[in-house]
Protein backbone atom coordinates (compact mmCIF):
# COMPACT_ATOMS: atom_id res chain seq x y z
CA UNK A 1 0.00 0.00 0.00
CA UNK A 2 1.26 3.45 -1.35
CA UNK A 3 2.00 6.51 1.59
CA UNK A 4 -1.10 8.09 -0.40
CA UNK A 5 -3.27 4.92 -0.42
CA UNK A 6 -2.71 5.35 3.47
CA UNK A 7 -3.87 9.01 3.47
CA UNK A 8 -7.17 7.88 1.57
CA UNK A 9 -7.63 5.69 4.27
CA UNK A 10 -7.03 7.92 7.41
CA UNK A 11 -9.51 10.29 5.46
CA UNK A 12 -11.96 7.95 5.36
CA UNK A 13 -12.16 7.05 8.56
CA UNK A 14 -11.84 10.82 10.16
CA UNK A 15 -14.68 12.11 7.52
CA UNK A 16 -16.76 8.53 6.81
CA UNK A 17 -19.89 10.82 4.70
CA UNK A 18 -16.73 11.62 1.89
CA UNK A 19 -17.72 11.15 -1.19
CA UNK A 20 -15.68 10.22 -4.61
CA UNK A 21 -15.64 13.98 -5.29
CA UNK A 22 -14.35 14.37 -1.83
CA UNK A 23 -11.62 11.87 -2.41
CA UNK A 24 -10.62 13.39 -6.09
CA UNK A 25 -9.57 16.94 -3.82
CA UNK A 26 -7.84 14.82 -1.85
CA UNK A 27 -5.62 13.61 -4.84
CA UNK A 28 -5.71 17.06 -6.51
CA UNK A 29 -4.67 19.17 -3.11
CA UNK A 30 -1.76 16.38 -2.48
CA UNK A 31 -0.94 16.60 -6.20
CA UNK A 32 -0.99 20.85 -7.09
CA UNK A 33 -1.05 21.90 -3.56
CA UNK A 34 -2.85 25.16 -2.99
CA UNK A 35 -1.66 27.53 -5.97
CA UNK A 36 -4.94 27.51 -7.89
CA UNK A 37 -6.09 29.85 -4.92
CA UNK A 38 -3.01 31.87 -4.60
CA UNK A 39 -3.02 33.84 -7.59
CA UNK A 40 -3.65 37.01 -6.08
CA UNK A 41 -1.60 37.28 -2.62
CA UNK A 42 -3.43 40.17 -0.83
CA UNK A 43 -6.84 38.72 -2.26
CA UNK A 44 -5.82 35.23 -1.09
CA UNK A 45 -5.16 36.80 2.62
CA UNK A 46 -8.06 38.96 2.37
CA UNK A 47 -9.98 35.55 1.81
CA UNK A 48 -8.76 33.96 4.74
CA UNK A 49 -9.18 36.74 6.97
CA UNK A 50 -12.75 36.72 6.12
CA UNK A 51 -12.83 32.49 6.37
CA UNK A 52 -11.55 32.87 9.56
CA UNK A 53 -13.74 35.04 11.17
CA UNK A 54 -16.59 32.50 10.13
CA UNK A 55 -15.34 29.44 10.32
CA UNK A 56 -17.45 27.14 12.14
CA UNK A 57 -16.02 25.13 15.84
CA UNK A 58 -15.34 21.72 14.55
CA UNK A 59 -13.73 18.72 15.96
CA UNK A 60 -10.57 18.40 13.12
CA UNK A 61 -7.06 18.05 14.72
CA UNK A 62 -5.20 21.31 13.99
CA UNK A 63 -3.75 19.65 10.48
CA UNK A 64 -4.06 16.59 8.91
CA UNK A 65 -1.93 15.31 6.06
CA UNK A 66 -2.60 14.94 2.90
CA UNK A 67 0.42 13.51 1.06
CA UNK A 68 3.27 15.14 -0.77
CA UNK A 69 4.68 17.15 1.90
CA UNK A 70 1.44 18.74 2.64
CA UNK A 71 -1.35 19.19 4.76
CA UNK A 72 -5.20 20.70 5.52
CA UNK A 73 -4.58 23.45 8.68
CA UNK A 74 -8.44 23.52 10.71
CA UNK A 75 -8.86 27.28 10.40
CA UNK A 76 -11.15 26.46 13.89
CA UNK A 77 -8.48 25.02 15.29
CA UNK A 78 -5.65 27.49 14.48
CA UNK A 79 -7.89 30.74 15.57
CA UNK A 80 -8.35 28.45 18.87
CA UNK A 81 -5.22 28.21 19.61
CA UNK A 82 -4.71 31.80 19.01
CA UNK A 83 -2.24 31.43 15.91
CA UNK A 84 -1.18 34.30 13.85
CA UNK A 85 -3.75 35.20 10.77
CA UNK A 86 -0.72 36.47 8.78
CA UNK A 87 1.50 33.35 9.74
CA UNK A 88 -0.87 31.57 8.36
CA UNK A 89 -1.61 33.11 5.13
CA UNK A 90 1.99 34.06 4.75
CA UNK A 91 2.53 29.99 5.11
CA UNK A 92 0.17 29.32 2.69
CA UNK A 93 1.52 31.55 0.04
CA UNK A 94 4.91 30.31 0.57
CA UNK A 95 3.39 26.74 -0.54
CA UNK A 96 1.37 28.01 -3.54
CA UNK A 97 4.94 29.80 -4.68
CA UNK A 98 6.89 26.06 -3.74
CA UNK A 99 4.50 23.57 -5.00
CA UNK A 100 3.61 22.61 -8.50
CA UNK A 101 2.49 19.54 -9.85
CA UNK A 102 1.79 17.62 -12.92
CA UNK A 103 -1.46 16.09 -14.92
CA UNK A 104 0.29 13.30 -14.49
CA UNK A 105 1.06 13.01 -11.06
CA UNK A 106 -2.77 13.67 -10.00
CA UNK A 107 -3.95 10.29 -12.85
CA UNK A 108 -1.23 8.68 -10.70
CA UNK A 109 -2.80 9.63 -7.42
CA UNK A 110 -6.17 8.68 -8.72
CA UNK A 111 -5.31 5.30 -9.86
CA UNK A 112 -4.10 5.13 -5.89
CA UNK A 113 -7.38 6.09 -5.19
CA UNK A 114 -8.65 3.77 -7.68
CA UNK A 115 -6.47 1.03 -5.73
CA UNK A 116 -8.40 1.68 -2.53
CA UNK A 117 -11.82 1.84 -3.65
CA UNK A 118 -13.50 -1.08 -2.34
CA UNK A 119 -11.94 -0.70 0.89
CA UNK A 120 -13.78 3.20 1.23
CA UNK A 121 -16.97 1.88 -0.01
CA UNK A 122 -16.60 3.86 -3.45
CA UNK A 123 -16.99 2.57 -6.83
CA UNK A 124 -14.18 3.21 -9.01
CA UNK A 125 -16.20 4.20 -12.10
CA UNK A 126 -17.02 7.13 -10.00
CA UNK A 127 -14.02 8.50 -11.03
CA UNK A 128 -14.41 8.02 -14.85
CA UNK A 129 -17.57 9.46 -14.47
CA UNK A 130 -16.44 12.49 -12.79
CA UNK A 131 -12.83 12.81 -15.18
CA UNK A 132 -15.97 12.48 -18.21
CA UNK A 133 -18.16 15.11 -17.09
CA UNK A 134 -14.99 17.91 -16.65
CA UNK A 135 -12.89 16.51 -19.72
CA UNK A 136 -11.58 19.73 -21.29
CA UNK A 137 -12.45 22.18 -18.07
CA UNK A 138 -11.05 22.84 -15.15
CA UNK A 139 -10.05 19.68 -12.75
CA UNK A 140 -10.00 21.35 -9.72
CA UNK A 141 -12.45 19.75 -7.70
CA UNK A 142 -15.10 21.00 -4.51
CA UNK A 143 -15.85 18.90 -1.61
CA UNK A 144 -19.35 17.31 -2.16
CA UNK A 145 -22.66 19.21 -0.59
CA UNK A 146 -23.21 16.38 1.93
CA UNK A 147 -19.11 16.68 3.23
CA UNK A 148 -19.57 20.59 3.13
CA UNK A 149 -23.26 20.34 5.19
CA UNK A 150 -21.32 17.44 7.37
CA UNK A 151 -17.82 19.17 8.17
CA UNK A 152 -18.12 22.48 7.15
CA UNK A 153 -14.04 22.50 5.36
CA UNK A 154 -12.57 25.61 6.40
CA UNK A 155 -8.67 24.60 6.12
CA UNK A 156 -5.69 25.99 4.17
CA UNK A 157 -3.02 23.82 2.20
CA UNK A 158 0.47 24.15 3.45
CA UNK A 159 3.66 22.63 3.60
CA UNK A 160 3.77 20.05 6.43
CA UNK A 161 8.16 20.89 7.38
CA UNK A 162 7.25 24.43 7.05
CA UNK A 163 3.87 24.12 9.47
CA UNK A 164 5.74 22.15 11.99
CA UNK A 165 8.55 24.71 12.13
CA UNK A 166 6.41 27.53 12.68
CA UNK A 167 4.52 25.39 15.58
CA UNK A 168 7.95 24.71 17.03
CA UNK A 169 9.49 28.61 16.81
CA UNK A 170 5.53 29.60 18.54
CA UNK A 171 6.31 27.28 20.96
CA UNK A 172 9.94 28.18 22.31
Amino acid sequence: MSAFQNVILQHAQQYPESGIQDFIKLAFQAEFGPGHLAANPEKSRMMLKREMETCVENDDPLYVSIGNGLCRVSLWQWKKHGYSVEKLSELFLRTAGEKRGSMRGFLGRLEELRGVCDEIGMDEAEIDLYLARNHGRDLQPHHSERYRQRYHPSYRVVLQAALKAELRNTAG
